[in-house]
């Protein structure tokens, strides 16, 4: 959804086709006033078949992302023989702590649950509970994840449990 709303700001023409890992981006990417959106409805192995199945190798792809990314899509098409070119258009700025809030809410385990949605926030939300000291009120929440990716990136403290969702969608993720 970032790449989509960086790319909003700097390209207003619409009538070429995006493709988007999942629906939540598409919903995103319709809600900037693009319009002709697919989904993949998947994960990113799901998009790299559904451009595959869909699309012939002679489409130049634009592939926009963050800095940072879970897999090098450009380097996975690129081995099928797809022109992509790639642009960063976002860097993700990470916290150097857990505001006192948030420290207090799991202090007081007012906090049982957290969502994740991708490898680096997972990594990142467990660099600051151990730089905090929290992490052994861990032990009373539950992590909920997208992909087992994201899963094993929770592996540096002790969770009540770790749930995966059964599809890599924001929508799967929800229904748990």
């Amino acid at each position: 959804k970032n790449s989509v709303k960086a790319f909003s700001q700097i390209c207003k023409v619409d009538g070429f086709p995006i493709i988007t890992v999942g629906n939540s981006t598409m919903q995103a990417a319709k809600n900037l006033g693009f319009s002709d959106i697919i989904s993949a409805d998947s994960n990113v192995d799901g998009l790299i078949s559904f451009i595959k199945a869909h699309y012939s190798n002679a489409i130049k792809f634009l592939y926009i992302r963050g800095q940072e990314v879970s897999c090098d899509l450009k380097k996975r098409l690129s081995e099928e023989d797809f022109n992509v070119r790639e642009v960063v258009l976002y860097k993700t700025i990470i916290k150097r702590s857990l505001t006192n809030r948030c420290k207090n809410l799991l202090l007081d385990g007012k906090i049982d649950g957290v969502a994740f949605f991708s490898s680096q926030t997972a990594r990142v939300f467990c660099s600051l509970v151990l730089k905090s000291g929290l992490s052994p009120v861990m032990n009373n929440a539950v992590a909920y994840t997208m992909s087992k990716n994201i899963a094993d990136s929770l592996k540096l403290i002790k969770w009540k449990k770790i749930i995966t969702s059964r599809l890599p969608t924001r929508e799967s993720l929800i229904d748990i």
